[in-house]
């Protein structure tokens, strides 16, 4: 962007290596610097995670909140900068276009603060909670990959699963387990029976722990309105006590499960390598034990059993805005971020449940909330069965990684106005960027509402779309957006404005409705491709 507005070489170069220099800061040292009560805006995540239009969401900062670090400040003057040298511009189109990739910029700027910050809080909140933990109490990190941490005391039965000093009061052990499921949907009745498999192995393992506090990413089949009550269910079926229930920011807080993941992972490789094929669970499970397997881990399969159970629908009153559970005897409290305010108490009369009715045709996944509704259905013979592909890496990593955004953000001013301590000679008070970080609460999670596709682009999409099958070259989103912003109609005018350029989910989302439209996909695709070729040999 800063490449094509028209400045001065020597202030292009500046702003590239003031770029350079935010976007190192933003990786790295950002979320190091993020504290519970901070005197710069930008680091205080008891501000940042507020909401002051509720109390029990809300917790008092005792900072004032007049400074901010050069770091930041280098962030907020840049796109200051930037922004005054795109208001030069005379050109309409060139104009139109940058000021769409500016906001697109400073939009993705604020939510990388964010995302530091609330991955920051996390990460005070776990430490407080294992320090906090007695022998009978553990900590378990589950993705599929349940990784339990616990107080070992003078406990003998765990004496040999960790090399520390046992006398120790804050001696630790861990154990993981990694769970290889079969074809599966991902659901989340899946993604629970595969932590209820878990559990029971851990609780076999080690039946002296009582109670557990849990941890998982915010995934679709993670952070659904039924996990929280499920959970706590499939806990008193075996005997624990489910205590506290976090989500962990995206790619954040899951960092033990990675590297036992990244460890079995190099396993699986190396036997890959001796010559033997990964074609099912079973196989996944034998290359993570090769060479005798990864210390204090234990690997199983399980297949999932279409049909073979529901899952009550719940609803849970203001349950979507949820980040972290805590459960009492009697209710629930809900955060919006992890130890931020008293929470919201929900009691067990408040939740409402609903059976739902399951289609007994094998293979559909149709659910109904009435017999009324499953016998016009059957009637009908409208059965949705999906087709039994097995899911790949990419899949996997696209369902894991898709944030769940729900909440609200907060626009209320910040009482005291930011002072600048650093630069005299800078006014924050005029900057577009810093109107968004002094906002409490502004690290909160936002819900953005995409604009949807219209009509005129849907059908310009397609033709693309049928010009890259005949040609059999790949589908890039990004160079279908490229094309899209630089049509141009007979007049040499844009023929789509800035409103109308969509997103590239919704540019994949269009494409997989194309395939189904078309009976075409990337399996038909390779067939064809492979037909064709022995043909012309």
């Amino acid at each position: 962007m800063v490449e094509g507005i028209p400045i001065p070489q020597a202030e292009r170069k500046r702003l590239l290596k003031q770029i350079e220099i935010a976007e190192s800061y933003l990786k790295s040292r950002h979320i190091a610097h993020c504290t519970m009560n901070s005197n710069c805006i930008t680091h205080c995540t008891t501000f940042a995670l507020s909401d002051p239009n509720c109390d029990a969401q809300y917790m008092a900062c005792s900072e004032e909140h007049t400074s901010i670090c050069l770091d930041c400040l280098n962030i907020v003057q840049t796109l200051d900068e930037i922004k005054q040298s795109i208001g030069k511009i005379s050109n309409e189109d060139l104009l139109a276009e940058v000021e769409y990739d500016f906001e697109n910029a400073i939009e993705h700027t604020i939510e990388w603060f964010r995302h530091n910050v609330r991955a920051a809080q996390q990460d005070f909140e776990k430490p407080r909670i294992i320090s906090k933990m007695g022998t009978d109490e553990a900590f378990c990190m589950s993705v599929l990959v349940g990784s339990f941490t616990w107080k070992t005391g003078a406990r003998s039965t765990v004496a040999n699963r960790t090399t520390t000093d046992i006398q120790s009061p804050n001696t630790f052990a861990s154990e993981s387990y990694i769970l290889a499921l079969t074809t599966a949907a991902q659901t989340e009745l899946d993604t629970l029976s595969g932590g209820e498999l878990i559990l029971e192995q851990f609780k076999l393992d080690f039946p002296h722990i009582k109670r557990l506090h849990k941890r998982t990413d915010n995934a679709g089949n993670f952070s659904s309105h039924s996990t929280p009550e499920a959970e706590r269910l499939i806990c008193e079926n075996l005997e624990l006590e489910l205590l506290t229930r976090d989500y962990s920011e995206v790619q954040k807080g899951k960092d033990i499960c990675d590297r036992v993941c990244g460890v079995a992972k190099d396993r699986m490789r190396s036997w890959i390598a001796t010559g033997n094929d990964l074609l099912s669970a079973y196989d996944i499970k034998e290359g993570m034990q090769y060479c005798g397997g990864i210390r204090n881990t234990k690997i199983a399969t399980a297949e999932i059993i279409p049909g073979a159970d529901h899952l009550d629908k719940t609803t849970i009153p203001n349950i979507s805005l949820v980040r972290s559970v805590k459960y009492g005897s009697k209710a629930m409290k809900i955060y919006k971020a992890s130890g931020i305010g008293n929470g919201i108490s929900i009691k067990k009369n408040e939740r409402q449940y609903y059976d739902l009715v399951l289609c007994p045709v094998n293979g559909c996944t149709d659910t109904f909330e009435s017999d009324t509704e499953l016998n016009a259905h059957i009637a009908a013979n409208l059965h949705t069965i999906p087709e039994q592909v097995p899911r790949t890496a990419n899949d996997i990593a696209r369902t894991h990684l898709t944030e769940i955004v729900r909440t609200t953000r907060s626009r209320t001013r910040a009482k005291a106005a930011a002072q600048q301590q650093h630069s005299d000679d800078y006014d924050l008070s005029r900057s577009h960027c810093y109107e968004f970080l002094s906002i409490c609460g502004w690290a909160l999670r936002t819900r953005k509402l995409s604009n949807p596709m219209t009509q005129k682009v849907k059908d310009f999409l397609e033709e693309i779309w049928l010009d890259l099958i005949k040609t059999n070259s790949r589908i890039i989103p990004e160079n279908i957006q490229q094309k899209i912003r630089a049509k141009r109609d007979q007049h040499g005018k844009k023929f789509f404005s800035t409103n109308e350029n969509p997103s590239r989910n919704q540019i994949n989302y269009q494409c997989r409705k194309f395939s189904q439209k078309y009976g075409i996909t990337s399996k038909q695709r390779i067939i064809d491709e492979i037909v064709g070729q022995h043909q012309n040999s």
